[in-house]
């Protein structure tokens, strides 16, 4: 589904097992929250 929005991506692709994070994901995980907790607590 490369080169679709997101939002246009089948609905099974969202609830899907294969598709799902799994540990591999676990630093990405975190790096995105940091990045969101240090942007709220920037406003």
């Amino acid at each position: 589904m490369v080169g679709v929005p997101v939002w246009l991506y089948p609905r099974d692709r969202w609830t899907d097992e294969q598709f799902a994070l799994g540990p591999q994901h676990d630093s990405l995980r975190k790096a995105i929250g940091d990045e969101l907790d240090r942007l709220r607590s920037a406003n």
